[in-house]
């Protein structure tokens, strides 16, 4: 049994290129967006000290933001449907 299956007790499996960008879509890019959304308005309305400090080793607060530039021009497509299905659920 390989790592995927002894460890994690799951299958691994292939996607192609259009599953894959959607699957990151919602489950990357989506959360990344709305985190840097939130960011940005409770500084932006120096709300911050209602709210937990984010630690600075967090993920989605260290995230380059140059990179998700890239991102977000790389695959808009898979991005504002994403968007759109959250919007509305």
């Amino acid at each position: 049994m390989d790592f995927w299956q002894t460890v994690l007790e799951a299958e691994a499996g292939g996607v192609d290129a259009d599953q894959h960008d959607a699957q990151l879509a919602a489950t990357s890019h989506l959360p990344q967006i709305v985190a840097s959304l939130l960011g940005d308005f409770l500084r932006s309305t120096r709300r911050l000290s209602v709210v937990r400090p984010v630690p600075p080793n967090d993920p989605l607060a260290a995230s380059d933001p140059g990179l998700w530039t890239e991102i977000l021009a790389h695959e808009p497509r898979e991005i504002l449907t994403a968007c759109a299905a959250w919007r509305n659920r």
